[in-house]
């Protein structure tokens, strides 16, 4: 069973104007391996608030939504117990003409995970745990998101040609999307992840 301890949402309605946001987080869901899902929904164009005691997974969901946009790498910082009860990590995007249900499984004992499950349409509800299989991978997932919110350009790092070009994806944006709660506390942090090593270079 998946625990019943589960952040509340409150959203603020008009905190931006309407067309502004191309890209929104409307649900987080995780599946159990019975098939059960645990959902934590979000009101569009509203300004969400999440509260819970501490241990219901608030400081997790961040992690969550950067794992299912793409990160292959560890981000999620679950217990043995928790990965073991958790099947499938699924966050469903809304963008303005369509919306994207993204869904990992937990990395377990594993560094990275690139394998995922990818499903677009105009109206999704949460897929029956039957019908999720692996159909995609991370960078399949970064090229969609991407495309949709119009990230195409190439990037040449310098002159003198000490690092290689490489393409600008949404992979690059998580850096100002996200905020946690080290930065806001901290003096010397502005990004999300800045103190990670090679975060400089990316």
């Amino acid at each position: 069973m998946l625990g019943s301890r589960m952040p509340t949402v409150f959203g603020r309605h008009g905190a931006s104007g309407k067309g502004n946001l191309k890209m929104q987080i409307a649900a987080i869901y995780l599946y159990n391996h019975f098939g059960e899902i645990r959902p934590l929904e979000f009101k569009l164009g509203d300004v969400n608030i999440i509260t819970g005691a501490q241990g219901t997974g608030k400081s997790t969901l961040i992690p969550i939504i950067e794992y299912c946009m793409g990160r292959s790498g560890p981000s999620i910082k679950l217990d043995d117990e928790l990965q073991s009860v958790i099947a499938w990590f699924a966050v469903l995007f809304q963008f303005q003409d369509d919306q994207l249900f993204i869904a990992k499984p937990p990395l377990m004992n594993q560094k990275s995970r690139a394998e995922a499950f990818l499903k677009i349409g105009t109206r999704i509800s949460p897929p029956p745990i039957e019908d999720i299989s692996i159909n995609s991978n991370d960078e399949a997932i970064r090229a969609e998101i991407s495309r949709r919110l119009g990230i195409f350009h190439k990037f040449i790092a310098d002159e003198d040609r000490t690092t290689k070009d490489y393409e600008l994806d949404v992979d690059q944006a998580r850096f100002f999307i996200f905020q946690d709660s080290n930065i806001i506390t901290s003096d010397k942090l502005v990004f999300y992840r800045q103190d990670e090593p090679y975060i400089y270079q990316t």
